[in-house]
């Protein structure tokens, strides 16, 4: 990409759960950055791949490739109860799903393998597939999974975050600030990088202190069909600080991921 080497290249989640991190940006655009809209699972490939410097994606993809990145220590987004953005809807009990079909979404990974893992743990074996038709249940994230809940089109919804919660009681962290090494460490990105943490943190401050306000300026650029009421309740659930049992919580999750060939041992690269 052209632009690599003069420009910091930004993942955006055009989703709710990323307002608090960029809706200080909107309209604010500077040269020094260039963004790129991608869902998690999407960003998770643009970070491999070189694509981008750095996004809030999947915290699965940093555990698999710990080598390519750096983590913001103290930035995330987890949850200790419902996270609301992450469930498994259904047609039937959760304990009722072994043979049925599940749904998988393709813009999580992260989420995905939590599901598997936390189905395993429960003795419980569906048919995971790829396509919504006639499922029985199905895994949704984001702006779809809020939407569908809201709209009650389900008997009956399990939210990812309170079932890790009841087995391990940690927040789990579904995403991380993942960042590649060569922002941090080469002249020419270096000062580019530290200037958009400080203004990212900043983001996030902001958001925290006027969220109504906040929100209807992301809302200006990434509408939703939820009412602003429903969506700042939202945000009681989501948590951006990545404390001391966030990061317990990630261990835990990078060893069963290991387990499930997915995660590779290695080095935790906090900044």
């Amino acid at each position: 990409m052209n632009n690599r080497k003069s420009k910091l290249i930004i993942g955006r989640l055009p989703f709710l759960v990323g307002a608090p991190f960029f809706h200080d940006f909107l309209g604010r655009e500077t040269p020094n950055i260039q963004w790129i809209d991608a869902n998690p699972a999407k960003c998770n490939n643009l970070l491999k791949t070189g694509k981008i410097h750095a996004a809030p994606a999947s915290s699965i993809e940093y555990l698999r490739n710990k080598q390519l990145y750096y983590a913001l220590a103290d930035i995330c987004t987890g949850s200790t109860l419902d996270i609301k953005s992450v469930k498994l809807f259904s047609l039937y009990p959760l304990t009722e799903l072994s043979g049925k079909d599940v749904f998988l979404t393709e813009q999580s990974e992260t989420s995905v393998l939590l599901l598997k893992i936390l189905l395993k743990h429960l003795d419980i074996t569906p048919n995971f597939v790829q396509k919504k038709d006639n499922s029985q249940a199905q895994l949704l994230i984001g702006d779809q999974a809020l939407t569908a809940s809201w709209q009650k089109a389900w008997p009956f919804e399990y939210d990812l975050a309170n079932l890790w919660q009841d087995w391990h009681h940690l927040p789990f962290v579904f995403g991380l600030w993942s960042v590649r090494k060569e922002a941090v460490d080469t002249p020419e990105l270096a000062p580019k990088f530290q200037e958009f943490r400080k203004k990212l943190q900043k983001s996030i401050n902001n958001f925290n202190k006027n969220k109504g306000i906040s929100l209807q300026n992301w809302l200006k650029a990434y509408p939703s069909p939820i009412p602003l009421d429903e969506l700042l309740s939202y945000y009681k659930a989501i948590e951006y600080n990545f404390s001391p049992d966030h990061k317990k919580s990630l261990l835990i999750f990078d060893k069963l991921a290991q387990k499930h060939g997915v995660s590779k041992p290695g080095n935790f690269n906090f900044i």
